[in-house]
């Protein structure tokens, strides 16, 4: 959300079926229901260009990361595959989903 722009609310109005699927797909993403639509929301609109709609601290930390990965990766020359990266959070999201239940 923009820095300082007021809230607004907005209703989304789902039968039975679709909604318990909608709950049940949020659940083992490791979220509740409000928190994965509004990923969803900021996702879509990010991909349609609509500017970076990261808050100025969630961009500064990830560009902090970025650049300790890239002095880490000049400094050893190790770096780690896309597949052994999402492997790990796969893993690591598993992990988290069976702890919650």
């Amino acid at each position: 959300m923009a820095d300082g722009a007021p809230n607004r609310t907005f209703t989304l109005t789902l039968d039975a079926t679709l909604a318990s699927e909608f709950e049940k797909t949020a659940r083992e993403a490791g979220s509740d229901a409000e928190g994965f639509l509004f990923d969803i929301v900021v996702d879509t609109l990010a991909h349609r260009h609509l500017g970076d709609l990261r808050t100025d601290a969630a961009r500064k930390w990830q560009d902090e990361q970025a650049a300790a990965a890239l002095a880490e990766y000049d400094r050893t020359g190790e770096y780690i595959t896309l597949e052994d990266w999402s492997a790990e959070l796969k893993a690591d999201i598993r992990r988290r989903l069976d702890a919650k239940s």
